[in-house]
């Protein structure tokens, strides 16, 4: 994956810390999107039997990711209305944990929910990390830099709204892409091949106990 360019969002992220505007955003998805992209960030726990609730909920529709604080607005009810929606497919990674993180939050009935590791699962891939799957099917690699960052601080820098952008994005990218039936891109393939190649062609050494 090294050799692989970064990837970012291309598209306008907006963060949400007010509800009223919160509002009006979860009633713009579900009358714009069918499926859309997210993921959650939680603040991280640096001292032992310490939890923190989730702080963000980022939602992507490929073109426009909306960061919600949920550590100002909560878990209000128009998330819980787009989770339980039938007609917007919602797609995760490792979705159990964001649920479950959510449902720290609030009540929450999610319908209509895919985890794009278990798609991957279902296809025969072995690797199903996200940065696995974004290598595999899209051709990049993507930052984690940001991922133990403070989610709950009262800013989120620019970094921090990029990252989570990504991340909500490329999993739906994913998805798209295991759905086109694309297993492995020609590029990655011959990158794997030559990595096989040369692994094959060292030579053996025997370590002798006397």
């Amino acid at each position: 994956m090294t050799n692989l360019p970064y990837g970012l969002f291309p598209g306008t992220i907006k963060l949400v810390d007010n509800s009223f505007v919160a509002r009006a955003v979860f009633k713009e998805i579900e009358s714009t999107c069918k499926i859309v992209g997210f993921d959650t960030e939680t603040r991280p726990n640096f001292q032992r039997g310490k939890m923190h609730r989730v702080s963000l909920l980022q939602i992507c529709d490929g073109e426009r990711a909306w960061l919600i604080r949920l550590n100002v607005v909560g878990l209000i009810t128009e998330i819980q209305q787009l989770f339980a929606n039938p007609n917007i497919i919602k797609v995760g990674l490792s979705v159990s944990d964001d649920i479950r993180a959510l449902r720290g939050r609030g009540e929450l009935n999610p319908v209509n929910v895919v985890d794009v590791q278990e798609e991957a699962k279902m296809l025969g891939i072995p690797d199903i990390s996200l940065a696995k799957l974004a290598a595999r099917t899209m051709g990049i690699r993507i930052s984690k830099r940001q991922r133990v960052t403070n989610w709950a601080a009262s800013t989120l820098t620019t970094a921090q709204q990029n990252y989570a952008a990504t991340d909500a994005w490329v999993t739906l990218r994913i998805y798209q892409e295991l759905k086109k039936g694309v297993i492995m891109l020609p590029q990655i393939q011959d990158i794997v091949r030559s990595r096989l190649e040369s692994q094959v062609s060292q030579p053996i050494i025997e370590q002798v106990i006397e």
